[in-house]
Parts: C-alpha cells; sequence; structure tokens
C-alpha cells in the first residue's frame, strides 16, 4: 500500500544518502517485485541516478550486465536477500576496482529512514538510465530526465483515456522502457492498483498472464 511503501522507500533512500554523493549511480539487480519497486524510487529520492536492470539469474544476459555495469560505474547495487547471492557470485567475477557495494532492499528496517534527508530533485535532471537490449550492439545508456518520464505517462493516459477504477496486470521486466514506463510509473502516477507478474513465469506458460487478468 501507499501507506506501507513510504517509510520503505526512506529507509533504503537514508542508507544510500550515507554511501553515495549526488548523482552516483545506483544499479537495481533485483527480481521483480516490490522490492525492485522500491529501489527504483528510493534510488531516485536518495538523489542518485538509478540504472533498472535485473539480476544474474536470466540466462543469456551475464555479458549484457557486464557491459552495462561497465558503462554505468555503479557505486551501489541494490537487490534482495533471496538473489544477494547470485548478485554477489557475479560481482566478485568483477576486478576489485569495479566492485561497487551490494544492499539488500528487504534487509533494512524502516527505522533506518529516521536519517533520510529530502533532496531537492530538479525537474530535468537525470532520473535513470536506460539501457538498450544489446542485441546488435553493445548495450547504450540513454539519460531519462524526470520531465521526460513524467511527460510519457501524461502522454499515454492521453492517448488511450483513464479509467480510474482500473487495475493492471504487468509481466513486462521492468528494466525494459515498456515494462518500466507503462508497467509501473503510469499506474502509480494515476494511483491506480498494479498488478506485476515474473517475466520468467510468463515465458514458461503465457496463460497464467491471461488467469491473473481474469483473477
Amino acid at each position: 500500500t501507499w501507506s506501507q511503501m513510504g517509510p520503505r522507500l526512506r529507509a533504503v533512500s537514508a542508507r544510500l544518502q550515507q554511501i553515495t554523493q549526488p548523482g552516483d549511480r545506483v544499479a537495481i539487480l533485483a527480481p521483480q517485485g516490490v522490492d525492485y519497486v522500491i529501489g527504483f524510487f528510493a534510488a531516485i529520492q536518495a538523489g542518485a541516478i538509478a540504472v533498472p536492470l535485473f539480476a544474474p539469474e536470466l540466462p543469456g544476459h551475464t555479458e549484457r550486465l557486464d557491459a552495462v555495469l561497465g558503462d554505468a560505474e555503479p557505486t551501489v547495487v541494490l537487490t534482495t536477500t533471496s538473489a544477494a547471492g547470485s548478485v554477489g557470485d557475479f560481482l566478485r567475477t568483477l576486478p576489485r576496482h569495479r566492485r561497487p557495494r551490494m544492499i539488500a532492499i528487504d534487509a533494512l528496517p524502516d527505522s533506518v529512514g529516521a536519517a533520510f534527508t529530502p533532496m531537492p530533485l530538479d525537474t530535468d535532471a537525470i532520473a535513470y538510465l536506460q539501457y538498450t537490449s544489446g542485441s546488435t550492439r553493445t548495450p547504450a545508456g540513454v539519460e531519462i530526465t524526470h520531465r521526460a518520464a513524467c511527460t510519457n505517462v501524461v502522454q499515454m493516459i492521453l492517448s488511450v483515456g483513464l479509467d480510474w477504477n482500473i487495475r493492471s496486470v504487468s509481466w513486462l521486466p521492468l528494466f525494459h522502457d515498456m515494462g518500466l514506463i507503462g508497467g509501473l510509473l503510469q499506474p502509480l502516477h494515476a494511483g491506480v492498483p498494479v498488478v506485476l507478474m515474473s517475466p520468467r513465469h510468463f515465458l514458461e506458460r503465457p496463460l497464467r498472464w491471461l488467469q491473473a487478468i481474469a483473477r
């Protein structure tokens, strides 16, 4: 809920403020879920630049992840306790000077949020880096400003209309631009409920998406 989200955001943001400087990159290497959402917004709220990525459990994506981390040079990696093992193993393959610190989002108690200091966020400052798929070339990072992201959301709402009673169900990965903007930012900005499911579970059995919509 919104009331649960606030304390979680402040806790993760406060921890990031203790170990980062404004403008540092913070990569999210976590499974799809609420903790991913918390990590993404906490990085931005802390004054850092979020880099939405994925846990190294996806087969065939290790090279892309290595290339992106080499380009973004994050100071911190946010993950979860369930993915910390695989993320830690992956980070240890990087040269020592390139290894970011790792924080498990769900391991931080809400009480840490007492140290959070609100940061002034410039509308035209960079909110996050969106990396290309890397299917035809080395992944490239696109700088997305707060204005650009919110303008995109408003354009989507104006073009398709908005039913304030709607519930949305998305399997699109949150490290993908359509999954992040359409599957997360749009429903959150509109204040409507959103259900996120694992892209892997959808790919294994696409019927799960339709069953979730029916429920």
